[in-house]
């Protein structure tokens, strides 16, 4: 069976290669990270990915919130990775939970796991000091 591929949507590049080395780490398939929307969109048509982790913020004025509802459009569930828990929490339709920076690889671990549990099940993780699920 083939790992799950995560997309990163992360405009702050030691954030994004922190993310990546863990879930390389961990066994999963990475791509990115995206410092903005074209390029996540772009390589999410080619192959959904089975989450992605999208920074509320990115590079040049692009919103993490278009790139979740882009990504939504297309099959692909969301997680929020971001400082902005409120902005998040606002958004709630758009994104399966908000992890909270900043995070522990652990956290962050656990937290993917969850989340593609959840958007395949649609039952809620148990709570996590670290993420608020929606």
């Amino acid at each position: 069976m083939t790992a799950p591929l995560i997309l990163i949507a992360e405009d702050n590049a030691l954030i994004g290669m922190m993310i990546q080395s863990d879930l390389e780490t961990a066994g999963y398939r990475v791509a990115g990270p995206f410092a903005q929307i074209a390029p996540a969109l772009e390589l999410a048509a080619g192959e959904a990915p089975s989450l992605a982790l999208v920074d509320i913020d990115l590079y040049g004025g692009d919103s993490g919130l278009d790139l979740a509802e882009a990504l939504q459009r297309m099959n692909v569930p969301s997680l929020f990775v971001t400082g902005q828990n409120r902005e998040g929490v606002a958004n709630s339709e758009l994104a399966l939970g908000v992890l909270s920076k900043p995070f522990q690889s652990n956290e962050l671990l656990a937290s993917v796991e969850g989340a593609i549990s959840y958007a395949r099940t649609g039952e809620t993780p148990p709570p996590n000091k670290q993420v608020d699920w929606f």
